[in-house]
């Protein structure tokens, strides 16, 4: 099984990089910059699994079309692991037709979602803008 992960490896611990490794053969970005289309195809070639981060796709406004169109060009994929909690950034509806699995991180970065509504709150309370 190839799994092809966009995001880089320290971005996992050794841990979880051996259960990943257990799975099959794991790919790594370098990094989280954005990634030509080419680059993101090439990544993705012959991928079963893919673990999608928007920022290696251009951020959530430019990921849905890239990564639809990676999906659309990965024949055996089965499953598409998203790391974050939106799925508005992937064509859910074309994954159903093709039988591919979407999962996402529930809660991810729910402390600063948190404190950014109160810094909000603040602002608003002390006329800041």
């Amino acid at each position: 099984m190839k799994i092809a992960v966009f995001l880089a490896k320290e971005n996992f611990s050794a841990s979880d990089q051996k259960q990943l490794a257990k799975l099959g053969q794991v790919s790594y970005t370098k990094d989280r910059k954005a990634l030509s289309l080419n680059q993101l195809l090439a990544h993705a070639k012959n991928a079963d699994i893919i673990v999608a981060d928007p920022d290696n796709f251009g951020g959530f406004e430019k990921a849905k079309p890239l990564l639809t169109k990676v999906i659309k060009t990965t024949p055996k994929l089965q499953a598409v692991c998203l790391a974050s909690t939106s799925f508005g950034w992937i064509d859910l509806g074309y994954c159903q037709k093709r039988n591919i699995l979407v999962s996402n991180v529930p809660g991810y970065s729910r402390e600063s979602v948190a404190e950014h509504a109160i810094a909000l709150l603040l602002c608003q309370a002390k006329n800041f803008f």
